[in-house]
């Protein structure tokens, strides 16, 4: 005897539908259903009542249920289209917060941006942009990552981060794109009872430990002419720590000078200004950004103010 063969067949189910959702129309069902008089409702739409009673039938067809019972009494409201009005208003509030948000996004003064900073950049930049961005733009959210610049740099690659600011690389993924910000002086600072403020004459530079940010790049202080510096003994990245052992004690800290722009300001720290000639070096900071992503208007007004700030308000 052949075999039989047995052949069952699956019904796949349908993929799901929806209709285009025309809110004009909602909104036509949202003010009938407040009025419940279609002479009142078409006056707030702007329409005739031929027109909000077209508008509002051929909703009733498409769904094939009645929203609204009509009779010599006046209009009354289903059941479902309580319920119906109910939702179709939540839509139209959300429809409506969805293009602020975006139209506020377009503008750069809403929604959110992801950035990175390396630590001496954040130390320099970020308090005074901050501080100006809750004025002028309020409700804009900043997501903010300190990090090192080769952490920094690879999110930036895998599109975690919109962008970063960090001492120039050597070398870079070939997907990124610069933005030269410009460039900082370095600076040694002490406190302002140190040695060698007080007795230069008879203290020597390189006797005293030097501090830095761990992430502070070669930026070739041991070249001809350079001051001969301490022995290293603390490289962090955390610019509290490093302001708070600087005025604590004899260390003299490399950094640039506006990493502690408050304490110059309020006489705890001073500049070894006497090496200033001799200090040549210079920190290039530039912004890293996805070559195949457009920058948000806040990431642009970002980069500007970066620019302006390190061009036009740092000294030198």
């Amino acid at each position: 005897m052949t075999p039989q063969l047995s052949v069952k067949f699956i019904r796949m189910p349908k993929l799901i539908t929806l209709p285009n959702i025309d809110f004009r129309q909602l909104r036509h069902v949202v003010v009938l259903a407040r009025h419940l008089s279609f002479t009142i409702a078409a006056r707030e739409l702007g329409l005739t009542q031929p027109a909000l009673t077209k508008s509002i039938q051929a909703i009733e067809e498409r769904l094939g249920a009645r929203l609204f019972d009509r009779d010599r009494g006046g209009v009354r409201l289903t059941e479902l289209g309580w319920r119906y009005a109910r939702r179709a208003g939540d839509l139209l509030v959300e429809a409506k917060e969805l293009d602020g948000m975006a139209r506020q996004s377009a503008n750069g003064v809403g929604g959110e941006v992801h950035f990175g900073m390396a630590p001496l950049p954040a130390q320099v930049l970020l308090p005074a942009l901050f501080i100006r961005e809750f004025k002028e733009n309020p409700e804009l959210i900043s997501h903010v990552a300190i990090s090192d610049p080769e952490t920094l740099v690879a999110r930036v690659a895998s599109e975690e981060l919109e962008f970063c600011v960090c001492p120039q690389r050597s070398s870079l993924p070939s997907m990124l794109r610069r933005d030269d910000l410009g460039t900082i002086g370095i600076s040694l600072l002490v406190r302002v009872d140190h040695p060698l403020i007080v007795d230069p004459e008879s203290n020597r530079l390189e006797d005293f430990p030097l501090i830095v940010s761990s992430q502070m790049p070669d930026v070739g202080l041991q070249m001809p002419g350079s001051p001969k510096l301490g022995p290293l003994r603390v490289a962090v990245d955390d610019f509290g720590v490093l302001t708070r052992i600087a005025r604590g004690s004899d260390a003299v800290w490399l950094s640039s000078a506006f990493a502690a722009r408050q304490e110059l300001e309020d006489g705890l720290l001073t500049k070894l200004s006497a090496f200033d000639g001799l200090l040549e070096a210079r920190i290039s900071l530039v912004m890293y950004s996805h070559s195949r992503r457009s920058l948000s208007p806040a990431a642009k007004r970002f980069r500007d103010w970066f620019h302006t700030q390190i061009i036009s308000h740092l000294p030198a």
